[in-house]
Formats: structure tokens, C-alpha cells, sequence
């Protein structure tokens, strides 16, 4: 009993030390919060760009019948690329195009309606974007915090994508005016 009240300093300071180090390797070894995950799918790119639109302004009187020549010398000139008129009506004054892009190295469709207005709005809505490849299911695991930061770029990344082809056919009608 003498020696423990004698040593009684050097015991506490050793047993809240061996406490101390028991307590910090049950810390280390707890596993890590687990971040929730979403999975990205074809669906969901065709939620977020559906109905999307583009629109860009023309500077000269350009008639929907000019429009889709230009188009189609520009397609055919390989000014534009992976573009291919779908549907044409000359009644309506408006085309069904389609878009061949790459998404995490799937390759993916983008179909859009593409017409202009009499005020010279070049319009470019997204109808639906599909899978092209038998081979590249599309799908993506991100963090649930990232989503709508992927999902903003993605709309970005195809409506950059439907830019480049309004304003080459733009400009390439300006050509001709």
C-alpha cells in the first residue's frame, strides 16, 4: 500500500497513457463514413436533357428552306460532323437531326428537332439521347454530392456540342447571302 501511494503519480500518469493509446488505435481502426452513391444511367441523361433547348440568333434572312441546304452542304462538306438529317419537313419548316457524341467513352445518339423562326432563332431541341453500342452500357457511380455538378456539365457538354453545329451552318450561310 506504501508503494502505491508513493508511485501513485507515475501509475495515473501510466494507466491514463495505456488508456490514451487503447483509445486511439479503436479510433483508427473505425471504419470510415460511408459516402452515399448515385448511378448514373441512359435514363437519366434523357431526364436532364430532354427539352433542352439552344438557340442562336441569325444575322441575315436566313428561310428555313436555306437553312437545311446549308445544312446539308455543310453536313456533306464534313464541316459539321456525326450529323445526320433524320426527318425533313418542308411544311412545318422544321428537321429531326441526330448527333453522335461520346460519353465515358460510350458512344451515344442525340436526336433534335432543329428548326428557325421567322425572327431568325435557330432552334435546337433535344428529343432523346440513346445508346448506340451493343457493347458500352452507360452508367456512371458518383458521389451523391456530385450529381448535379455531372449533370450540369453533361447539359453543357451536348448544348456546347449543338452550338458548334448552329454556328457553322450559320456562319456558312452568311456565305451566301
Amino acid at each position: 500500500m506504501k508503494i502505491f501511494k508513493m508511485y501513485r503519480k507515475e501509475i495515473m500518469t501510466l494507466f491514463c497513457f495505456v488508456g490514451f493509446i487503447v483509445l486511439s488505435l479503436a479510433c483508427a481502426s473505425a471504419p470510415e463514413p460511408e459516402i452515399p452513391k448515385t448511378k448514373i444511367t441512359i435514363e437519366d441523361l434523357n431526364v436532364w436533357l430532354k427539352n433542352q433547348e439552344t438557340n442562336l440568333l441569325a444575322t441575315n434572312e436566313l428561310t428555313p428552306k436555306q437553312l437545311m441546304e446549308v445544312t446539308k452542304l455543310c453536313i456533306s462538306t464534313s464541316e459539321i460532323n456525326d450529323v445526320v438529317i433524320l426527318e425533313e419537313n418542308q411544311i412545318l419548316s422544321y428537321a429531326v437531326l441526330s448527333l453522335k457524341i461520346k460519353l465515358k467513352e460510350i458512344p451515344l445518339l442525340v436526336t433534335f428537332s432543329y428548326s428557325i423562326s421567322k425572327n431568325g432563332t435557330l432552334k435546337m431541341r433535344i428529343n432523346s439521347i440513346t445508346e448506340t453500342s451493343e457493347n458500352g452500357i452507360f452508367s456512371k457511380v458518383l458521389n451523391s454530392t456530385d450529381v448535379d455538378t455531372y449533370k450540369a456539365s453533361v447539359i453543357e457538354s451536348v448544348s456546347n456540342e449543338l452550338k458548334k453545329i448552329g454556328n457553322t451552318v450559320l456562319l456558312r450561310a452568311a456565305d451566301f447571302a
